[in-house]
């Protein structure tokens, strides 16, 4: 866990003291609740054609000095017609929405917008959230693969497991666990291919991509029910519109780049992406490109 987290701080261009400090860990987790308030009220905003000003609630200081936002969501829906249906439409066109597609990847997006086109005529939403405490539970660097890459190289998309069982093949080869060395050489071989791959993607201007992915727990204090109106039962949530303490698991992705220059002689450069949010609480199932 401490070299997964070594690999992470240098990848996000973290000052080597800082990391001896510390805290780099604690401001991601901070940085990454703040992300999921504002990327459910986005994706509620852009879904429901509602302000987002309306959902987001103001930021305010918790007991261990972060600030996170809120979410502050009602909505009730009604049987629909061409009618409505046009005015939503309208609704959607003529107020600020987020572009959201920077904020929460787009397979997640299409989920919430799924569930409401399917859902039910005559449903009441409250979800009243509020982050309260968040901590990072793991990261890693995926080298050499982005999820864009994959989606236009899906022969790419098993390249780690492929590699697993090309070291499982040469050990029932070798008779006898593989050694280190040999590991490293099977990995250089590997590695050179994903590079080259990489840099093909960017029209071998030495160029490729990596990816760091991190989980964080985020705790909140929270309300929610989804209630049929038809039969006034409680589909989801509870009924009680008690505050209850929830945990939210959160998955994000930063994509990164690194640009080798055609002169030896020059240091290559190292450009760190935005987070996005690719997954929560296992809706997608981690939303995996890489497996």
């Amino acid at each position: 866990k401490f070299v997964l987290g070594t690999i992470a701080a240098t990848r996000l261009n973290i000052p080597w003291f800082h990391q001896l400090i510390g805290g780099w860990k604690e401001e991601l987790a901070d940085s990454s609740a703040w992300a999921f308030s504002q990327g459910v009220s986005a994706v509620l905003s852009n879904t429901y054609a509602i302000p987002f000003d309306d959902i987001i609630s103001q930021s305010e200081e918790n007991e261990d000095g972060s600030i996170h936002g809120g979410v502050n969501f009602g909505y009730t829906t009604t049987a629909r017609t061409p009618e409505n249906t046009m005015n939503s439409e309208n609704a959607a066109a003529g107020e600020e929405c987020p572009e959201v597609e920077y904020m929460m990847e787009e397979n997640l997006r299409k989920l919430y917008q799924s569930a409401h086109d399917s859902g039910k005529d005559q449903m009441q939403i409250v979800l009243q959230t509020k982050p309260v405490a968040a901590s990072l539970q793991s990261i890693v660097w995926i080298p050499f693969l982005s999820r864009s890459l994959v989606e236009q190289r899906p022969e790419l998309r098993q390249s780690f497991l492929n590699l697993a069982e090309e070291l499982e093949r040469h050990e029932k080869e070798l008779g006898r666990p593989i050694t280190q060395f040999e590991a490293m050489k099977v990995g250089g071989a590997f590695a050179e291919a994903l590079a080259g791959a990489s840099m093909q993607h960017f029209n071998d201007k030495h160029i490729w991509e990596s990816t760091l992915i991190a989980q964080v727990l985020v705790e909140c204090d929270e309300i929610f029910s989804v209630t049929d109106l038809r039969t006034n039962q409680v589909i989801q949530g509870h009924a009680d519109g008690k505050i209850r303490r929830v945990s939210h698991l959160v998955r994000l992705e930063n994509k990164m780049e690194t640009h080798f220059p055609e002169n030896a002689a020059r240091s290559s450069a190292h450009y760190v992406g935005s987070w996005q949010i690719t997954d929560w609480d296992d809706l997608l199932d981690g939303n995996l490109w890489y497996l």
